[in-house]
């Protein structure tokens, strides 16, 4: 077999050497030629390296030790070839030793060559060109050992001289795979990845992996600065570069196959190689069995020595390429892709064109939670965005890195059959095929099920996310109504359905899984059927009998088979699912961009324009709000008021200059940005760009110095000129933390004035020449107001921008007012100087010559005649300058746990999924399926003892069919009997066996619906279980946690729990009890296999541990990883209109592309733990089956056991790999429910604490505060003191106070979000502390300044339990103004949408000016009938008239409540029985409105600062009582 070996092999190594050497010495005379000197600097598209990490690159001793086994090689080659001479040995054959020295001796100078290149790139490389030399130079010196032993060369000197020729070639090919290929590359000052840094054994074994190991166990764990940088190929920047340049007008698939195409092909073609190296174990198990009947002769014992070799070799080499294609996959597809999805998604909701939601949700709807969801109504919905990036792409994600396994199974049923043809014949193998042909129809509906059902899931999933994320975006709102049973209900309603959906999923999964285990039953049946032909001829073309080599080689084969096709289900399902998800992905990324309206002109105007809020969807005209016919022109560098009742169109008018607009007919110009100059105080402003206050304030989870830059430099004169202007002087100088204090989620613990004061300097801080603002008087008060105008829009900082005011402040503002325009009925009513009237309607004439609350006729500069005005110089200085060392930051982190998942998580998953006997009927069920396959494979052995055949012995189901030795007795048994081996007995052994077969499978489908069971049950459990909590944390913790954050539990956390970790544990409960199987079977089939086993699982222990060590920490961070993204949609998509407004899309695309990095290289680092350990377990594999397979050679054992232990022997090694591969996935999937956990014991309100009032409690609706004083946390100073107030039934109080006093704590107080430090709160004589906190605000009513609004229709927002009739509705939206009272039945005469109850809300009311969004939590209150109602500035963004109507209306409707308003406009309380004035957490007036004007004290002075003209009203409206 080896004779012809050593002569062609000597020529190719040489021919080899030769080329390589010419490369080698090429390099060198290039190096010398150019005169390079040696490399003082490094750089390339990683990064670049500092020069201590080029001082500590060094290989020098590498390439000594490659130069001295080469000498050594060389050396002993030469010998050899002398050994003739000297020790006089007979030559017999050819000679060729000369070509092997000489080979050697070209080796040698390839190794002097890469001692004198400098280059590590080049070295490297040329290191690589060596190692194929010797390695193509042992397989010439292996070849000619196996050929001096097949010729009987009993030469003991040329054998060694072999022996050491093929180490020294051994070490020296290891040696040179070990120099560093570069030094360590840095990027952005940390560390980049050391894959392309390491040598190419590291790289290609997964070694640089053990530094972050050893550091993991030096430190109990890791941090995200522990993670290196992502290269180039997984950079996101990068990637989106390569998309932009390659993308095609191509559907997404075929986008990322045609840029991709060479890697797909590369993983293709390498997928087809390791099938066919997988086929190599099973012909040498063959060989060995057959070479084991007769090995009398010294040529067979080699003979058999090399094919266990060469099953080694071959067994380990198809685990190392298993494991590049997985990394592969992963590093080179599957990543890149997910960062390129996830960056295509965020840009193009950076991009979208801003629509109007008119997603229709009745009140019935709301109020039981039920929707309709059968499969048409459910795929209509449009996904959510957090769901494509947290579920749609981690689908395509595990998709695109598992696909490679689908053609990995038909290549091998291919190759696999081929050879079975060969084995076993064509008619078995035909009848096996048909057999598997019966299964399709059945696998087909299967899988066009399970893809319905995922396309529905994923829809319900979508209904679900946007659910929860409206009730945290609104939980302010629902805590105070005590509405968090109504949400949870339907919150919990939707989740139900979506359960119900996965179960339909699980289901359609368990039956195409029952497809892939009854397949191969089938097929194997079929086949042994055929095996006979009565009266019991064999079709059996190598052998005339069923051999030991033939049943135990097919047998393998067949489970081989088996297991690749139990895989099928599984990577089906997940390309459905990505199917699925890449159609939604493509939906949303085929949206309507959004487009910048406004042509280019000199100043800013429209020329027969009408507008409209741009949509989706197709919506008749006479539905939609248009303003019609616009002519105007602003003045450029004029203040411009644009002003009109609530719900005219002007943020609409703003929004059209921006070009958030559907412009529906006429032209709008704005003029052009020109090119920014330098960023100084003098070149500052940058023609044609804008700035922009939504109606909204937006802010981000920064400092309040970085939401004023917004990414400016800081230039302190501009900076603390912008602070003073703003009126936020004396707001940093009381806060400690100063400008550097952290502000929540928008702003969160900001007050209402503080958030519009913040934007409004961002606004002015800005280069922008045009400034775009909402009301920003709406939510300050008098003094402040009156100071903004001032210092602010007159004052030099906006005196040469053009600024466009939309407001209801008109009496402050138009006096000094450059231009008017006048909205209504859907028209400009009027444009041009304020100082020419034009008649107009009774409304807008009213609300333009009534005098505005904070009207003046000289503005005055703020003062507090309470405080001392503390210097502004110093003190502003020294809070602009605060510490941030000593400061505690305001959002919480991210906790990352440490050590191992700890018991208790493990116990409330069981625990949560059902009673201990639904687990141990679930565990019974699994051990009953272990002991079907043992009973079937034992049958099998007897069935084949019977038939006088050797004893056969495998395993099933992935590879673990193997017969007990009880079998070794049963053919002595038949014989004693005389039975023989006819047709019948072997048609009666046939039924036996099909009949446990058939057993076994169907408990095997069994055990899927059973313990998907036990996982819908538990998703159940920790899904209601968090949102519970989650719905009545503090209020407190809600402000200081992101949304993301949040999201990401009930998104990327459940659905992990939902699916992965079921699977996971059912693979390993599995995987466990087969290999509990093998193990005890093993020992009882030959006690000789015992020690290497103890010693390989030892070995699996100790790398498995470290394994799981390093793999649960990353995950954790994998898993905080995603929030931040999560957070950054939430938040760019919210504030969109703001951030492309400032042109500062690019600066969210880069935050975005870094923490697409961090989630990127978590995973990437997740995975290489994952090679690491896999190729480390197939290396112990590897070394427990040579030293097996020597054993077994050397101890005379009966070759069917041989042929058993050599199955066991393959089988046990895959089964302890997946064994731990399956317990660190468990480990890592349930982080996630560690994660939600963590969120089902945080603290809640003790909200049912408490005695339930009586039924009509407040009857009166009277409070008494006694000596109250509370704060926001015990360590916290207190925010209101000595508050003693009692307010008698249906009495109006008014609270008024600068900025900060302690207004909305009172309110927070009443409502028990802050609890007394002392004194108490009493409401009808019934302290509110000993009332359940659900009664209480239950009874109360609040109307927020930020109203709430909840998607669904006017009806379901203003009566949510459907118990008012449509009459009263009416009535009430006729009282706010939103309807006049002669359309009230609801008639559609003038396009009014308040007039059909039915007409749609969309999330937030984000369809809705804020004015109206006002007006009708207004409403809702109003039809509450509440007897104690607070009102904090609600309505403040609405005009004067309807104000006016309002209160009006209040005191009709609320004539019997007890009534407390918080205030700004002092005209909003005049009239009211008593105002409280409030300062710093202290009351320091009370009275009625004329007694505190004439005490002259607090009041009479806020009344002083508002300005002359409001002082004289006032004072006229005082004496007038």
């Amino acid at each position: 077999m080896y004779s012809s070996l050593p002569l062609p092999t000597n020529w190719v190594s040489l021919v080899i050497a030769s080329i390589f050497t010419l490369v080698a010495l090429r390099a060198v005379y290039l190096q010398y030629h150019d005169g390079k000197p040696k490399d003082r600097f490094y750089q390339d598209i990683d990064g670049s390296a500092t020069p201590e990490a080029i001082a500590s690159l060094s290989s020098r001793r590498v390439k000594f030790a490659i130069l001295y086994y080469s000498i050594l090689g060389t050396a002993t080659s030469a010998l050899s070839l002398a050994a003739p001479f000297l020790y006089e040995i007979e030559q017999r054959g050819p000679s060729n030793s000369w070509a092997h020295v000489a080979s050697w001796g070209l080796i040698s100078l390839q190794a002097v060559c890469v001692l004198f290149i400098h280059s590590s790139m080049t070295s490297s490389s040329l290191c690589l060109l060596l190692a194929i030399s010797t390695c193509t130079l042992a397989i010439s010196s292996v070849a000619q050992l196996l050929h001096n032993i097949a010729e009987e060369e009993r030469s003991i000197v040329k054998n060694v001289l072999l022996i050491i020729d093929i180490s020294t070639a051994i070490g020296l090919g290891i040696v040179s795979l070990t120099p560093p290929r570069r030094p360590d590359v840095f990027y952005n000052s940390r560390v980049v990845d050391r894959q392309r840094t390491v040598s190419i054994l590291s790289r290609y074994t997964w070694s640089w992996f053990e530094p972050l190991y050893q550091h993991a166990a030096l430190h109990n764990g890791l941090t995200a600065e522990d993670i290196p940088r992502a290269d180039a190929r997984l950079r996101s920047v990068e990637l989106k570069d390569k998309w932009d340049r390659l993308y095609k007008n191509l559907s997404l698939r075929w986008s990322f196959v045609s840029m991709y195409r060479r890697r797909f092909i590369l993983l293709w073609a390498v997928t087809l190689i390791r099938c066919a190296v997988g086929m190599l174990p099973f012909w040498a198990m063959y060989c060995i069995l057959e070479i084991l009947r007769d090995r009398n002769s010294t040529a067979q014992q080699s003979e058999l020595i090399s094919t266990i070799l060469l099953m080694v070799i071959s067994n380990l080499v198809d685990s190392w390429i298993e494991g590049w294609l997985y990394w592969y996959s992963l590093s080179a597809l599957a990543l890149p892709i997910r960062a390129q999805i996830s960056n295509l998604v965020f840009e193009k909701a950076l991009r979208c064109k801003g629509t109007t939601s008119l997603s229709r949700e009745s009140a019935t709807d709301l109020q039981s939670g039920e929707k309709s969801l059968n499969g048409q109504q459910v795929s209509k919905p449009n996904p959510a965005i957090v769901n494509l990036v947290g579920i749609d792409t981690d689908r395509l994600f595990y998709f695109v890195q598992n696909h490679f396994m689908l053609l990995n199974g038909v290549f091998k049923v291919i190759i696999f059959y081929m050879f079975l043809i060969r084995l076993l014949g064509w008619k078995p193998c035909a009848a096996g095929v048909v057999a598997w042909a019966l299964m399709l129809p059945a696998h087909t509906w299967f899988s066009n099920k399970l893809m319905s059902q995922s396309r529905i899931l994923m829809n319900l999933r979508d209904m679900r996310v946007s659910k929860i994320s409206e009730m945290l975006v609104s939980m302010r709102q629902i805590k105070f109504s005590a509405m968090e049973p109504q949400w949870l209900k339907i919150i919990l309603g939707l989740r139900e359905h979506e359960l119900r959906a996965l179960w339909k999923f699980f289901i359609a999964d368990s039956g195409l899984a029952s497809c892939s285990v009854l397949s191969p039953i089938l097929v194997a049946v079929a086949t042994l059927s055929c095996w006979y032909e009565p009266p019991g001829a064999y079709y059996v073309l190598i052998n005339t009998s069923l051999t030991p080599s033939v049943a135990f080689v097919s047998i393998g084969i067949f489970n081989t088979l088996e297991t690749s096709l139990e895989a099928l289900p599984e990577l089906l399902t997940q390309g459905f699912d990505s199917l699925v998800s890449l159609k939604r992905i493509q939906t949303f990324l085929q949206e309507q961009d959004w487009e910048s309206v406004p042509a280019r002109g000199s100043t800013i105007s429209f020329k027969g324009a009408s507008i409209s809020w741009p949509s989706n969807t197709q919506i008749r005209d006479e539905e939609r709000f248009v303003i019609r016919n616009i002519d105007l022109s602003f003045p450029s560098g004029g203040l411009s008021v644009i002003s009109g009742e609530t719900g005219s169109g002007k943020t609409l008018l703003l929004s059209a200059i921006l070009g958030e607009i559907e412009l529906r007919e006429g032209l709008i110009q704005v003029p052009s940005i020109q090119r920014p100059g330098s960023c100084n105080y003098q070149q500052w402003i940058i023609p044609g760009s804008v700035a922009y206050i939504s109606q909204t304030p937006w802010l981000e989870n920064a400092s309040l110095r970085d939401n004023i830059l917004f990414g400016l430099p800081f230039l302190r004169d501009r900076y603390e000129n912008v602070i003073d202007a703003c009126a936020l002087k004396e707001d940093l100088a009381t806060n400690s933390e100063g400008d550097a204090m952290e502000l929540g989620i928008n702003g969160s613990n900001l007050s209402g004035g503080q958030r519009w004061r913040v934007t409004l300097a961002r606004a002015v801080y800005s280069r922008a020449e045009i400034l775009l603002l909402e009301d920003v008087f709406s939510a300050v008060d008098t003094q402040v107001g009156a100071h903004i105008l001032s210092k602010c829009l007159l004052g030099d900082l906006c005196l040469t921008r053009t600024r466009i005011l939309a407001t209801h402040h008109l009496g402050l503002v138009l006096d000094t007012a450059d231009f008017l325009v006048e909205l209504g009925s859907g028209r400009v009513l009027y444009s041009g100087l304020p100082s020419k009237g034009v008649p107009r309607q009774d409304a807008q004439h009213q609300r333009l010559s009534s005098p505005d609350p904070i009207a003046r006729s000289t503005v005055e500069p703020p003062r507090d005649t309470n405080t001392t005005e503390m210097p502004a110089e110093t003190d502003l200085m020294g809070s602009l300058q605060s510490s941030s060392a000593s400061k505690t930051p305001l959002m919480q982190e991210e906790i990352c746990q440490k050590g191992k998942i700890k018991g208790s998580v493990y116990l409330a998953y069981i625990q949560g999924s059902g009673s201990l006997s639904a687990w141990v009927l679930c565990v019974g069920i699994f051990i009953a399926y272990q002991i079907g396959i043992i009973a079937r494979a034992w049958w099998l052995g007897v069935w084949t003892s019977h038939t006088d055949k050797k004893l056969l012995s495998s395993d099933n189901l992935k590879g673990n069919q193997f017969r007990l030795p009880m079998a070794l007795n049963t053919h002595h048994y038949f014989e004693s009997t005389g039975q023989s081996s006819s047709h019948e007995d072997v048609v009666f052994y046939l039924k036996i066996w099909i009949t446990i077969s058939l057993a076994a499978a169907i408990i095997g489908v069994f055990r899927y619906i059973v313990s998907y069971a036990l996982a819908i049950r538990g998703s159940r459990t920790l899904f209601r279980n968090m949102l519970h909590t989650v719905s009545y944390v503090p209020l407190q913790w809600l402000d200081t946690v992101p949304i993301g954050r949040v999201l990401n539990r009930f998104t990327a956390d459940i659905n992990t729990i939902d699916g992965r970790v079921p699977t996971t544990w059912n693979y390993l409960l599995a995987d466990v009890l087969r290999l509990i199987g093998i193990c005890a079977a093993s020992s009882l089939t030959s006690s000789w296999l015992i020690p290497p086993a103890i010693v390989l699982i030892g070995l699996a222990t100790v790398v498995g541990g470290r394994y799981v060590l390093v793999s649960r920490a990353l995950r954790r961070l994998e898993n905080i990883s995603k929030s931040p993204v999560f957070e950054t949609f939430n938040t760019t998509v919210t504030g969109i209109a703001t951030i492309r407004a400032y042109r500062r899309t690019q600066t969210y695309i880069t935050k975005m592309h870094h923490q697409i990095d961090a989630w990127t290289m978590n995973t990437f680092y997740i995975a290489l733990a994952n090679r690491w350990m896999s190729f480390r377990m197939a290396l112990i594999a590897a070394l427990f089956t040579l030293a097996s397979g020597i054993v077994l050679v050397v101890i005379p054992i009966d070759t069917s056991l041989v042929g058993l232990a050599l199955s066991f022997i393959l089988d046990f090694t895959e089964s302890l790999r997946f064994t731990i591969r399956w317990f660190g996935d468990l480990e890592l999937e349930m982080s996630a429910m560690e994660r939600v956990l963590e969120y089902t014991t945080l603290p809640t309100e003790p909200i049912t604490q408490g005695k339930p009032p009586a039924a009509a409690w407040p009857a009166s609706g009277a409070i008494e505060f006694e000596d109250l004083e509370v704060s926001y946390a015990p360590h916290l100073p207190p925010v209101l003191k000595s508050i003693s107030l009692q307010i008698r039934h249906g009495e109006r109080i008014g609270v008024v106070g600068r900025t900060g006093a302690g207004k909305s704590s009172l309110t927070l107080a009443l409502f028990r979000f802050l609890e007394p430090i002392s004194g108490r709160i009493s409401i009808d004589g019934v302290d509110t502390s000993s009332v359940a906190l659900a009664d209480l605000r239950s009874r109360l009513a609040i109307i927020p300044q930020h109203p709430v609004l909840f998607s669904g229709t006017i009806r379901s927002n203003m009566d949510p339990f459907n118990t008012h009739s449509d009459t009263e509705l009416f009535d009430v939206l006729a009282k706010v103004n939103l309807i006049t009272p002669l359309n009230r039945n609801g008639r559609d005469t003038d396009n009014n949408m308040f007039e059909d109850l039915s007409h749609s809300i969309s999330e937030s009311g984000k369809n809705l000016s804020q004015g109206q969004q006002q007006l009708l939590s207004i409403a809702r209150a109003l039809l509450s009938r509440s007897k104690i109602i607070v009102l904090d500035e609600a309505t403040s963004a609405v005009d004067m008239a309807t104000d006016q109507l309002i209160q009006d209306a209040i005191r009709d409707w609320f004539n019997d409540s007890t009534l407390i308003v918080i205030a700004h406009r002092l005209s909003t309380v005049c009239h009211f029985d008593r105002i409280m004035v409030l300062d710093f957490g202290q009351m320091v007036e009370l009275g009625t409105p004329r007694e505190l004007w004439e005490k002259e004290g607090v009041f009479r002075s806020m009344c002083e600062q508002a300005g002359q003209g409001e002082k004289e009203k006032l004072r006229e409206t005082f004496s007038s009582k």
